[in-house]
């Protein structure tokens, strides 16, 4: 199993890719990532960020009714 998340002391430099993405109601979602674009692919992300955002909003709504 590939471990997430990155271990990193004070004064590490780490490598971040950030990502625009232009949601269907045309305001732009920026993202933040350590993966490379060999790891994720750009095009991927928007469907990752989709399935990711449904998921968030149902547990938000199981939360607060």
């Amino acid at each position: 199993m590939r471990k997430m998340g990155v271990d990193a002391t004070a004064g590490t430099a780490v490598r971040l890719r950030v990502i625009k993405l232009l949601l269907p109601t045309g305001q732009i979602e920026t993202l933040v990532t350590t993966l490379t674009e060999e790891e994720m692919p750009e095009e991927a992300f928007g469907e990752l960020y989709t399935l990711r955002w449904r998921i968030e909003v149902h547990d938000g709504q199981e939360k607060c009714p």
